[in-house]
């Protein structure tokens, strides 16, 4: 049976999108679900969205306007589905015994998760025999559930895809022993890969990564935009352009660098702020950091440890919309990939984080710190960026030019929406064909 029955008709049957993190849970990972089951509710006469449950989440992790279009569609089903060691999660403080349980297991299995299992598999069941399933689709992290996904697939007789966001065992940010890895890998990832109908993931890096585990086909997923997201981000940038500063307002203030997102191991603001501490104080002063995310204290220790504090504003974590506002009225845009120089895992030279196309579509001067062989790199002379700036961890002179040419206003900056970026339905529709 086709995908699609008939010009602009829909496959009778459902989809069943396996995805811990959803709405109202407005995360990197949820985004990119959002778009997947928006794309699936034009194919599928239902689409069904296991998700975690977000009844115990702090109320200020929750974005309850975001994606109203999908969450309020009624052929979606969400089904909230609670862990086992419940009551935990974004604004939630963990137990000793969740830190305990959850952190052996986490290590154990390269990745959380394992405790959604046994509730996911129930609320599976709870699909009836009765309805056509034509598609499974599990997206992580968490990995573990995609174990879950294959074999509920398999038993329903419908096509998997395993979308991977990240590397499962081979990812090089995880602190994991390496015969977890090992064992998990040969165990759970690569079974589980084997009897995919198709993987996807976001760049040719992670892809290249996957492709040696087996012969299931590999299709690259960027985390671009999709039509509805740009309508929303056209509005986004109409609402900050009716009141942003002037160019003469903006030049008698401080240089606004801003950084959204995660930082961790090997992937911190560190080269930033050894430049920062190699250039004269005055040069320096003159910009200010905002950052904004949920490692506010990693941010506020390194700032400290450089003797750079006064330079940094810590905002938290804040909504997607007024994250896309806070890089709209930025200077400089920082992105933080990793420290190496050069790269040999395609993990770290495949990092292709969701904020890159919102600092792409900004059309803001970005500073990006990582390998001179990173994709990122390839990706931006692509789609022709007017003003993106890459340097090695470690050449902190360069790092330090580009921030004091940012600081003299040198660095060019193009418009909101100047650039083309590849829309997220179209490579999923694509995807869906092959699979269908």
């Amino acid at each position: 049976m086709s995908a699609v029955d008939g010009a602009g008709s829909r496959t009778s049957g459902c989809a069943v999108l396996v995805a811990q993190q959803f709405l109202p849970l407005n995360v990197v990972a949820s985004q990119r679900a959002l778009r997947m089951a928006r794309t699936l509710l034009g194919r599928f006469e239902r689409v069904y969205v296991f998700c975690g449950d977000t009844s115990s989440m702090a109320p200020e992790a929750l974005d309850r306007q975001y994606g109203r279009d999908v969450l309020e569609d009624p052929r979606l089903v969400a089904v909230p589905v609670r862990p086992l060691l419940t009551r935990y999660g974004y604004g939630i403080p963990n137990s000793l015994l969740q830190k305990l349980v959850g952190g052996v297991a986490t290590r154990l299995l390269c990745g959380p998760g394992v405790d959604w299992i046994p509730p996911l598999r129930h609320a599976l069941a709870r699909i009836p025999d009765t309805e056509p399933v034509r598609l499974v689709l599990a997206t992580g992290p968490p990995f573990i559930p995609f174990v879950t996904a294959i074999r509920w697939a398999a038993a329903r007789r419908a096509p998997a895809i395993l979308d991977y966001r990240d590397l499962w065992t081979r990812n090089p940010h995880g602190r994991y022993p390496s015969i977890a890895r090992t064992l998990v890998s040969r165990w759970l990832e690569q079974p589980a890969n084997r009897d995919a109908t198709l993987m996807t993931t976001v760049s040719d890096g992670c892809r290249a990564a996957l492709v040696s585990n087996g012969d299931v086909p590999v299709r690259v997923l960027y985390n671009s935009p999709d039509q509805t997201y740009l309508d929303h981000y056209r509005r986004v940038v109409s609402d900050w352009r009716a009141r942003r500063v002037t160019p003469s307002e903006r030049a008698r203030g401080r240089v606004r660098v801003v950084f959204a997102g995660q930082v961790y191991r090997a992937c911190t603001f560190v080269p930033v702020l050894k430049a920062l501490a190699a250039m004269p104080p005055p040069v320096a002063d003159q910009i200010e950091v905002h950052y904004y995310g949920d490692a506010s204290l990693v941010a506020l220790r390194e700032f400290e440890q450089y003797g750079c504090s006064r330079l940094l504003t810590d905002h938290g974590k804040v909504s997607k919309d007024d994250s896309l506002r806070a890089m709209l009225d930025a200077d400089l845009l920082l992105s933080l990939i990793h420290t190496d120089r050069v790269s040999s895992d395609p993990a770290v030279t495949g990092h292709m984080s969701t904020k890159i196309y919102d600092y792409f579509l900004s059309g803001i001067p970005i500073l990006n710190i990582g390998p001179v062989n990173a994709e990122v790199n390839v990706l931006a002379a692509k789609i022709r960026h007017p003003s993106f700036h890459s340097a090695p961890a470690d050449e902190t002179s360069v790092i330090a030019r580009l921030l004091e040419d940012a600081a003299a206003r040198r660095l060019p900056r193009g418009e909101p929406l100047s650039v083309a970026l590849p829309l997220f339905e179209e490579g999923f529709s694509k995807v869906l064909d092959e699979v269908m």
